[in-house]
């Protein structure tokens, strides 16, 4: 899950609607990521939407590699621990989706496609859904909208990207509160990988003073 979420950000700018945090390298950084960096996120509030913009700027005069990723846990609505039915997922796609699995240590078995199972276009969620198989991931772009719904089928949220991959997760066995819906920008190693970091799959580069914008 990288170490950007276990440091402090910066507070650079606040309003009513706006709040925005930069992360800087630091010798502490880099001693476990090599690259000098700023990454600066920011959270925009606009009608009833939330946006999450990230901002990776290059300082440096060499070629910097990373990947990034968000893990936003969104409540279920009327949770009721004693209860299996959690609501459904909906997505802009709903035939033809693939997904990958955890094989071990963390790490996915990055060649077998598992077809994802939508009955009438739609993931259901139970109390139990993570339990066997963990995390629903994708890659190759084949997502850019995941909507959850209450049990009785009405909306309760959308999450919109244009990340190529995604991760759909609830703790296993814990019976928790709430799901994560999770657009990235890279992703965990292939169980086999023994390569370089910058030739991981789902990698970034910048060149010198480029900078990456996405939001979410």
């Amino acid at each position: 899950h990288g170490f950007a979420r276990d440091m402090e950000f910066e507070l650079v700018s606040s309003s009513e609607t706006e709040a925005r945090y930069r992360l800087v390298s630091t010798e502490q950084t880099k001693s476990r990521y090599p690259y000098d960096f700023v990454l600066e996120i920011a959270y925009r509030l606009h009608d009833n939407k939330l946006d999450v913009i990230w901002e990776v700027t290059n300082p440096s005069d060499n070629e910097m590699y990373f990947q990034i990723g968000a893990h936003p846990a969104f409540n279920y609505p009327d949770y009721d621990p004693q209860k299996s039915g959690r609501g459904h997922l909906t997505f802009d796609r709903s035939e033809g989706l693939e997904c990958i699995r955890i094989k071990e240590k963390g790490c996915v078995d990055a060649v077998t496609k598992w077809p994802l199972d939508m009955p009438d276009g739609k993931v259901k969620l139970e109390k139990d859904t993570f339990d066997a198989i963990d995390t629903i991931m994708m890659q190759d772009s084949q997502i850019h909208e995941v909507n959850m719904f209450r049990e009785d089928g009405t909306p309760w949220l959308s999450v919109t990207f244009d990340a190529p991959v995604v991760g759909i997760w609830s703790p296993p066995g814990k019976v928790a509160p709430f799901i994560c819906l999770e657009p990235w920008y890279g992703r965990c190693d292939a169980a086999e990988y023994e390569g370089e970091y910058k030739d991981k799959e789902w990698m970034n580069r910048l060149a010198p003073g480029e900078k990456f914008e996405s939001v979410y």
